[in-house]
């Protein structure tokens, strides 16, 4: 019988070389993935975007003079004008040139508030 004649050193010598070839052919395999899963991801790195992913442009005005006129008339409008913001807790909105003149009423020299 040829296995009979198998001495244990043989067999030991023999396992440590399968071994390190199981372990030679991990990672040959190990680094042909990585290789291939990089080859995959520079093909797709070199693809342009589609058009339909960068969105719509930006939506323009053809005469922007007209709605900054707008805006600017209501911010004067907010500014300059008497309204009322909440009648029954009796807040209502002055003019800033009012307002700044009570404020300065109001205090003594140095900004201070005179005590009531």
């Amino acid at each position: 019988m040829p296995e009979a004649d198998i001495k244990p050193a043989q067999l030991k010598g023999a396992l440590r070389l399968i071994a390190l070839l199981f372990g030679v052919l991990a990672i040959v395999i190990a680094v042909a993935a990585g290789l291939v899963h990089r080859w995959r991801l520079q093909a797709v790195d070199d693809q342009p975007a589609p058009a339909a992913a960068l969105g719509p442009p930006p939506g323009l005005e053809a005469a922007p003079q007209i709605s900054l006129a707008a805006y600017l008339a209501e911010k004067d409008r907010l500014i300059h004008g008497y309204a009322w913001i909440d009648k029954e807790k009796g807040l209502a909105r002055i003019p800033l040139q009012a307002a700044m003149q009570a404020m300065t009423a109001k205090t003594g020299p140095a900004g201070r508030q005179e005590p009531p």
